[in-house]
Order: structure tokens, then C-alpha cells, then sequence
């Protein structure tokens, strides 16, 4: 797969990736595995929301409202994205990942978000309807109509909460493998790429030529990524 590269103006967006405090060269780059990469992670962070709901609901088990019933539908709903997608083209999860034994729970709640809480097709909802009669044939007549009443599923009981829990716990570590896989893949690409052509991008003879920051040794990893308002990004990697 190509990897689309597009380098950053050193000069105008210095801060853009700091290298131990230091300001480096910086590149964006895009590919097949970095659009994987991030499916996955939209799918994990979605699960862990998943996870957030279902704490919240158990933990107000006995204390029915219309908030845990908002988060019920937030609940169904991200489950359910993960598993969709309107064009084809978003990383998705597949009923095959659900291990056998939450087979039955992930299509009910699959179901129920098919049939009540996405779509409006009656499922779930019901009303209880009655009226009623003199008890004696002698005297026949109607004595009331009672409205319609309306009722509908309110919530998700305990034993399917607990098994959602679960699913979302297993599906949280296969993105997270998915993800590793897609970055080993991305790093590859990077290190096989021709340094003297990746250099060319900064060729600018307003660059200071003198500007040869030392770095402390050891290992670094990303320690803070911050989107700023203006849309601009600081991507700070330290020890």
C-alpha cells in the first residue's frame, strides 16, 4: 500500500513535534494501517464507553431514572457501532469475534438495537388495554374503558449487563492487538523509506544549518499530544 507523506514547514509550525523538548523534522503520513490503526482505536475507545455505561448501570441497579435509561440507549448504541458501518469502508468488528459463550446476549442486544432503540418498529413496546363489564348477565352493560396504557423494556437486566462486560473487556484486548499489528506494519513502511529523498522535503536554505540539538539517551515515547484550538498540534515525545 502507498504511503502518502506530507511534510511539515519546519520554519512557520516549529513546535509541531518536539523530540526531548527539541524541535524536529516532521512529516505527516497516511496509509492503509494508519486508517486501520485508527479504526481500531475508535472501536476500543468505543468498547471502553461501553464499559463506563455498564458500571454506571449496575451501580444503580435499583435506582431506575431517566438518566440510566439514556445511558442504556448511549450503551446499545456504541455497541452497536462497533459492529456497523453505512459505507463499507470504517473498521468493524464481526459477529464472529464474539466469543461463543456471549454469543446469545450480543444478538439480543443486537436485536434490540436493530428493532427499538435505532429503529422504531414496535419491538419492545407494548400497551396494556381493558375495559369492563357488569358482572352479572342480568344487568349487562359497560362499566369503563380504561386508556390505552403504554408500556416499553426499560432497561437491560443484570446477567446481560455482566456478559456485555465481558465481551467488551475481550473485544478492548483484540483491538488493542489489531492495533500493535497495524503500527508494526506502519514502522516498517517508515524504516524502508530512502532517507536522502525524505531529507529533500527540507531543503529550504532558510533553515539554520547550524541547529544540531543533542538529545539525552535512552528510550522515548509519545508523553503528550494537544490539539489546540487554532486546529495546530504540539506532539511532545519524551523519556
Amino acid at each position: 500500500m502507498t504511503l502518502k507523506l506530507t511534510p511539515i514547514d519546519f520554519i512557520k509550525n516549529k513546535n509541531v513535534l518536539l523530540f526531548d523538548g527539541k524541535p524536529i523534522f516532521a512529516l505527516r503520513y497516511e496509509c492503509h494501517h494508519s486508517k486501520g490503526y485508527r479504526g481500531w482505536d475508535s472501536i476500543r475507545s468505543d468498547l471502553q464507553k461501553c464499559s463506563d455505561c455498564i458500571d454506571f448501570l449496575k451501580e444503580n441497579e435499583k435506582n431506575p431514572s431517566t438518566i440510566t435509561w439514556a445511558v442504556t440507549t448511549a450503551l446499545i448504541i456504541t455497541y452497536g457501532r462497533c459492529f456497523t458501518s453505512t459505507d463499507g469502508n470504517r473498521t468493524q468488528l464481526e459477529q464472529s469475534d464474539i466469543p461463543a459463550e456471549y454469543l446469545e446476549t450480543h444478538n439480543r442486544v443486537m436485536a434490540f438495537r436493530n428493532r427499538y432503540i435505532a429503529h422504531a418498529s414496535g419491538a419492545g413496546e407494548a400497551s396494556y388495554n381493558i375495559f369492563g363489564l357488569y358482572p352479572n348477565k342480568k344487568c349487562k352493560q359497560i362499566l369503563t374503558i380504561a386508556a390505552p396504557h403504554y408500556f416499553r423494556l426499560s432497561g437491560i437486566g443484570p446477567e446481560n449487563l455482566n456478559d456485555l462486560k465481558s465481551i467488551s473487556e475481550y473485544l478492548q484486548k483484540k483491538c488493542k492487538t489489531k492495533m500493535e499489528k497495524c503500527f508494526q506494519e506502519i514502522v516498517k513502511k517508515i524504516h524502508n523509506l530512502n532517507l536522502d529523498e525524505l531529507y529533500e522535503n527540507f531543503a529550504d536554505e532558510n533553515l539554520d544549518q547550524n541547529y544540531f540539538p543533542r538529545f539525552t539517551p535512552g528510550e522515548y515515547k509519545l508523553h503528550e499530544f494537544t490539539l489546540h484550538p487554532d486546529t495546530s498540534v504540539t506532539v511532545n515525545v519524551k523519556q
